[in-house]
């Protein structure tokens, strides 16, 4: 595949990834536009293919967004940076159980490792 051909089938998945996150969140570009701190006209020819968006614009979408910028670039990896207590447990319910077992290991090491009496904030291991 030629490099020009490469940069098109990048520009395409990224603009997938891009529509999934503006429209959902934030409706119409000239919302995204207050957002994003940029002119309607510009977050349109970003969404739309005309032009493609320079790196401190994805960067700040990702930020603003709270998604993963790897999930955003290249489509891999977990797209929202951070998950809710809940949501992690339903995916660790979802491993097999001695991948469970791994889990309550180590958070059973680091719960030892903590001095005794020390109190943690919303993240505390429970």
């Amino acid at each position: 595949m030629t490099p020009e051909k490469l940069a098109e089938a990048f520009h395409a998945e990224l603009l997938i990834r891009m529509r999934e996150i503006i429209p959902d969140r934030w409706g119409a570009y000239a919302d995204a536009a207050r957002r994003f701190g940029v002119a309607q006209s510009t977050v349109r020819q970003y969404m739309t293919g005309a032009h493609a968006p320079p790196a401190w614009f994805l960067a700040h979408v990702a930020v603003v967004a709270g998604v993963s910028l790897e999930w955003l670039l290249l489509g891999v990896g977990p797209k929202y940076r951070h998950q809710s207590a809940e949501g992690l447990a339903r995916e660790i319910l979802l491993l097999p159980p001695p991948a469970q077992a791994a889990i309550a290991a180590a958070v059973a090491q680091l719960r030892a490792l903590r001095p005794n009496g020390s109190e943690g904030g919303s993240a505390d291991l429970q």
